[in-house]
């Protein structure tokens, strides 16, 4: 019977070097995969349709500055990672994954959800977390201000939760979803970035 890959995930706020992280542990193993979670492959037709719809809506959040459009995204990814990732992890000995969206939307619906509405974002964040957890955890942290001064070196537009007090908020939720896991036998590795 083939062995499950090891799971690897990195995460953390925006602008703490996650994917330049997650693609030096990848370079430094031998047989791995190295996975951006919002990118489905060209093949898998079913997959990067139905990724489409998160896309949309966290674009329409951020262009009608709705923090629930936003939310409902990170949970579309969310419900989506399961299946597919179950699908695409084969032959490999460790999978090194760039964010993690049960994770990203447990920790942005805790910053953003508010009234009614947000209570079934909630729900689908807690059938999302159900996805398999990975082995291993890599949690990113960086003061705010050093994140934002990456952001804005990116030239891209700024979105919503990009500011000093919201990813202040989210770093403090991404520290809960790795506490949380830790006593449920992940192994947490943190990470301080400088600058």
């Amino acid at each position: 019977m083939m062995k499950k890959p090891k799971r690897i995930a990195v995460i953390g706020i925006d602008g703490s070097g996650k994917d330049i992280f997650a693609k030096t542990l990848f370079e430094n193993s031998r047989n791995a995969a190295l996975m951006k979670l919002t990118e489905y492959s060209p093949k898998d037709r079913v997959f990067r349709a139905l990724g489409k719809i998160p896309d949309k809506l966290i674009e329409a959040g951020e262009r009608t500055k709705s923090k629930k459009l936003v939310v409902a995204g990170y949970a579309g990814h969310a419900l989506l990672f399961g299946p597919y990732r179950i699908k695409k992890e084969k032959r490999k000995e460790k999978i090194f994954f760039v964010r993690y969206p049960p994770y990203d939307a447990e920790a942005l619906s805790k910053v953003y959800g508010k009234g009614k509405a947000s209570s079934l974002i909630k729900k689908i964040v807690k059938v999302a977390s159900a996805s398999p957890r990975p082995d291993e955890i890599y949690l990113m942290e960086v003061e705010p201000k050093v994140a934002m001064d990456k952001i804005k070196q990116r030239g891209k537009p700024i979105q919503m939760h990009e500011n000093k007090e919201s990813l202040t908020k989210l770093a403090q939720e991404y520290e809960k979803v790795a506490d949380r896991l830790a006593k449920k036998g992940v192994k947490i590795y943190k990470r301080r970035v400088i600058e």
